[in-house]
């Protein structure tokens, strides 16, 4: 007789152990599920020695001083063809930002101010165009005010 209720008892250990299990199971299943976004591959384009005259401090004439600056362009692996095309415009919009700069000005910003100006004219630069802008950031790899 007690070996009845052993295997008794056993029998509903396991039963609520499959029970158990099973409830879980079905639970994570209905739970729902956070879709992952797939990484983003990136390339980088990079537009060396951009050298551009600076502006007097009052901004009549252009000085004996320039502003040299490497810039480095954050692109997906769909545009990087794009981007290589569209080099001449990124250069000349470049020059046309920067020329804008006197000394005082370009010894006075950061490294965050040149990224955030250039992101910012780069933007409406392409609003100009029919083209969408091939970049999702631009980026100051070598900067020097002489």
């Amino acid at each position: 007789m007690s070996k009845n209720i052993i295997f008794i008892v056993l029998g509903l250990l396991i039963a609520a152990g499959v029970g158990g299990g099973a409830a879980y199971y079905f639970k994570q299943d209905s739970a729902p599920k956070v879709a992952r976004a797939e990484p983003v591959e990136y390339k980088f384009a990079s537009v060396d020695k951009i050298i551009v005259m600076l502006r007097n401090d009052d901004g009549s004439s252009l000085s004996t001083h320039y502003i040299a600056v490497d810039l480095v362009f954050r692109t997906s692996k769909e545009k990087e063809a794009e981007i290589k095309n569209h080099l001449p415009f990124l250069k000349s919009t470049a020059v046309k930002v920067l020329s804008h700069l006197n000394l005082n000005m370009a010894n006075k910003m950061t490294i965050e101010d040149y990224h955030a100006l250039l992101n910012k004219e780069f933007s409406a630069a392409y609003k100009g165009v029919a083209s969408d802008k091939p970049f999702s950031d631009v980026m100051v790899s070598k900067l020097i005010v002489e």
